[in-house]
């Protein structure tokens, strides 16, 4: 069952997150996101949009898939999904996230991936340490700077 769907039907991409209980990334869908975002670099595509199914854009993890694997089975798996945010960050296009609900860990660092992240204001923006740490320490840095100052609500 794919997890993604990639529409690539005139100048912008659009690359769908379609997994039930919030788009949460598991091992296959990191795969897909890998060659979805990949294709995209060889395709006539001129902006590439990224879009949650659903009421959440991205939960991060599937963590459901982790007890009992061992570790030098699992950081492949998860550096399949730094490969495909890589790939993101390198597009020649422009790329945007279009978030809606819950947008939390690895869904967030998919969407600091791209250029633009355009957000409803019906779900939270969470990154955990331990995802900031997944990539480098540049990462934390990248997450305050493209997110601003946390503005209180009036």
């Amino acid at each position: 069952m794919p997890f993604t769907h990639l529409d690539i039907g005139g100048p912008v991409a659009t690359l769908s997150l379609d997994h039930a209980c919030g788009n949460r990334i598991n091992f296959d869908m990191r795969v897909e996101l890998r060659e979805a975002i990949q294709g995209i670099e060889t395709s006539p595509a001129r902006a590439l949009l990224i879009r949650g199914e659903g009421g959440d854009f991205c939960l991060g993890g599937d963590v459901r898939d982790w007890p009992g694997i061992p570790t030098e089975i699992l950081r492949p798996q998860i550096q399949v999904f730094a490969e495909a945010l890589d790939h993101l960050e390198r597009l020649p296009i422009p790329t945007i996230a279009a978030v809606q609900g819950g947008c939390m860990g690895g869904g967030f660092e998919l969407a600091l991936s791209c250029d633009l992240i355009l957000a409803a204001r019906s779900g939270p923006l969470l990154i955990s340490r331990s995802v900031c740490r997944h990539r480098d320490s540049a990462g934390r840095h990248d997450a305050n700077r493209r997110t601003g100052r946390p503005r209180q609500s009036r």
